[in-house]
């Protein structure tokens, strides 16, 4: 769906949507590699729930344009235990374990506050039953924002937010 719109705009893009490992430093590590492999001044990174938190992450390191759909934030941090233990890839159905080591490793990577809030676009929905949206507005308020009532933490109807997706990026383009 954003990868045809995006292609459709502009040819040359490269729209990739990484299969992530499950432990921390792993991610890090394939992300770093693909990070090398493009221009910084263009790359965008998107990123839902989990994948926000580490989004947000490479926006500090690198200074990128990141787009974060109801993102994971100092919640996963409140009650660890039920981040510990056996989940399941809502995307993908695969099991996965988050041991206190992974744990551990999370934290030291959080992101507080963003140093340039205006590289961040955030979709929360109001009716994310994973997350609070409320904290991310509160984490990172002076970024531009879509919110919309209702939904779940999959981000209902994406498919209704492509332009203001678009926009964001032709000024993460340009920036």
């Amino acid at each position: 769906m954003l990868k045809k719109k995006l292609i459709n705009i502009d040819a040359d893009v490269d729209f990739i949507v990484p299969a992530l490992p499950v432990h921390t430093y792993d991610v890090i590590a394939q992300i770093e590699s693909l990070i090398k492999t493009h221009k910084h001044d263009r790359l965008v990174m998107l990123g839902s729930s989990l994948g926000g938190f580490f989004a947000a992450y490479f926006a500090e390191r690198y200074g990128i344009h990141i787009v974060l759909i109801n993102p994971a934030f100092d919640e996963l941090f409140d009650e660890p235990y039920d981040l510990l233990g056996e989940h399941k890839n809502r995307h993908t159905g695969e099991n996965f374990h988050i041991t206190p080591k992974d744990y551990e490793e999370l934290r030291t990577l959080f992101v507080p506050t963003l140093k340039h809030p205006d590289r961040a676009l955030l979709l929360l929905q109001t009716g994310d039953e994973v997350l609070n949206y409320r904290r991310v507005l509160a984490r990172y308020p002076d970024s531009p924002k879509i919110v919309q009532v209702g939904g779940s933490h999959r981000f209902d109807n994406f498919a209704g937010v492509l332009d203001e997706i678009v926009q964001f990026l032709d000024l993460a383009g340009k920036g």
